[in-house]
């Protein structure tokens, strides 16, 4: 109870004994002086201890404590910083709304639009090789040492659904573009590309060169095309078990880069479906997979552009071409001074791609913890003709290669990632894996029908020249410093049968090929 309220309960007392004294008083007799006097006592003795009880409320009522004014500027300072920090926040993630994110990491950089829906990813390697030649009486081979790659790697999306991917090369005496193309990703079971690109035929064309577990691709390569430009669609069903391309191309040679611009109008068609039944499961057949790839199309060459592959070995020595004779004539000037000429090499002289070409490919592989395993075969046939002479040739071959990781790491068709990097003074030395292979590629008899009195006639290749076969054997030894460099060293043996020189009734065979192969990458 507050005073006021003590002071109302106060006057309410006196005035209901008032009005309780008055009408007794009016309706009886006048009190005598003596009644009044102890009346006015007792009043008076109630008005005391009425007061005194407002004492004490008083004295256990705190008084307000009056706002002091340095209270009140310190409130208001804390409600103005308060209120700063508020708006630098909203400020700061309005700023952050319109920045990129960047990142670095052993992937390359990384720009990447606030939205997300636009990204540039800055990426690539490098390769320094070294060939050694060993028993290479003939110096038919130079040992050297050489830039490989040099491919610079931009990628990324744009309007989130379109992704671009542009690699130069400057390993070479000029640069060289290798892929620049554009696919629309929208949907996974159907994606579209547009440029240049790999063509979907041969298991290890598809990996990439800096992914290799030898330092060179194996004999079956020299069959399938490499890159071209065209239009493929691709994509993914049954949660990645099965993926498909398929495409319209230019068409390239065997093992060949397609050229500036395409000489013919007819187009190659390819196609590759690849089966991973037991992707999702857990167990040894998890990292199986099988499929099939090819080509159909029709190639017009010409003397001076023959659309014809020239096969190389592992060390990339070549060991086979077709024929493609130069001629010399005799010039007489004005003044009768003879000059011997080199004529530019003519159908009469070359032979060139004319005719169907097709291709099938069947390959498989297989991985499991520390140990992989891949396989295919090629067979690549195409029409060839050499003046009058028209034939199909069908070459084919075929490779299996195994591969183990020594430091426990799980093999991988794209390179292994250490445990632990490379650091000598924590004892640690990265991881390292061991390979090895072997192919084998046959030509088709038809390329040297028609060699008769030692000449070659309308043969379309010189077997003292091209061997008729090849077969390689490879070892290997991969050590992985950490996720970006690599160091591959290399003994690869191929043997011939044929272009050894001799005659042509009684070619000799080619000198066994023994080669070193090694190859320090570094791909960020």
């Amino acid at each position: 109870m507050n005073e006021l309220s003590f002071r109302r309960a106060l006057c309410g007392t006196l005035g209901i004994t008032a009005l309780v004294c008055l009408p007794a008083a009016s309706a009886a007799t006048p009190p005598t002086p003596e009644a009044l006097s102890a009346q006015v006592a007792d009043l008076s003795a109630r008005i005391k201890e009425l007061e005194s009880a407002l004492a004490r409320l008083k004295a256990a009522t705190p008084s307000p404590v009056p706002a002091s004014p340095t209270n009140t500027n310190v409130d208001a300072r804390v409600r103005i910083i308060e209120r700063r920090l508020e708006v630098n926040a909203e400020e700061a993630a309005a700023t952050r709304a319109k920045v990129p994110a960047v990142s670095v990491s052993e992937k390359g950089l990384a720009v990447t639009s606030p939205d997300g829906n636009y990204e540039l990813k800055v990426r690539g390697y490098i390769q320094t090789d070294a060939r050694f030649f060993l028993d290479d009486e003939s110096q038919s081979n130079a040992d050297s040492f050489l830039m490989r790659r040099v491919r610079p790697i931009f990628e990324g999306t744009v309007a989130k659904q379109f992704y671009y991917r542009v690699m130069p090369d400057f390993a070479g005496a000029s640069v060289t573009l290798q892929d620049a193309y554009a696919e629309w990703r929208q949907f996974p079971f159907a994606k579209v590309a547009v440029g240049k690109m790999k063509e979907p035929v041969g298991l290890e064309r598809l990996a990439s060169g800096s992914e290799l577990a030898f330092v060179e691709r194996g004999i079956t390569n020299n069959l399938v095309p490499n890159r071209d430009v065209g239009l493929q669609v691709s994509g993914e069903l049954l949660n990645g078990k099965l993926s498909y391309q398929t495409g319209v191309f230019d068409g390239d040679p065997d093992g060949e880069n397609v050229a500036a611009l395409d000489s013919s109008d007819d187009k190659d068609f390819a196609g590759r479906v690849m089966v991973q039944p037991f992707l999702d499961a857990y167990g040894p057949l998890q990292g199986l997979g099988f499929g099939i790839s090819g080509t159909y199309g029709s190639e017009l060459g010409a003397a001076d552009s023959p659309n014809l592959g020239a096969y190389r070995t592992p060390a990339q020595a070549k060991f086979f071409k077709y024929r493609s004779t130069s001629s010399a004539t005799t010039v007489v000037d004005a003044k009768g001074k003879e000059t011997s000429v080199t004529l530019s090499p003519s159908l009469e002289t070359t032979a060139i791609a004319d005719g169907d070409r097709y291709r099938f490919s069947p390959q498989g592989f297989f991985y499991w913890r520390q140990f992989g395993f891949f396989g295919d075969y090629v067979e690549s046939t195409q029409s060839v003709s050499f003046a009058d002479h028209n034939a199909p040739v069908t070459n084919a071959a075929w490779q299996v290669s195994a591969f183990l990781v020594l430091t426990g790491e799980d093999a991988n068709f794209k390179g292994i990632k250490p445990k632990a990097n490379f650091d000598p003074v924590a004892g640690h030395w990265g991881a390292f894996e061991l390979s090895t292979r072997y192919g084998e590629l046959e030509i088709d008899d038809a390329a040297f029908a028609g060699i008769s009195n030692d000449k070659l006639g309308k043969a379309l290749a010189d077997p003292t020249k091209s061997a008729r076969f090849a077969g390689t054997w490879g070892l290997g030894l991969n050590w992985y410093l950490n996720r970006n460099f690599k160091v591959n060293v290399n003994y690869d043996e191929t043997r011939f049968h044929g272009g050894g020189g001799g005659t042509l009734s009684a070619p000799l065979d080619r000198d066994t090929e023994r080669a070193l192969l090694t190859r320090f990458q570094l791909a960020y």
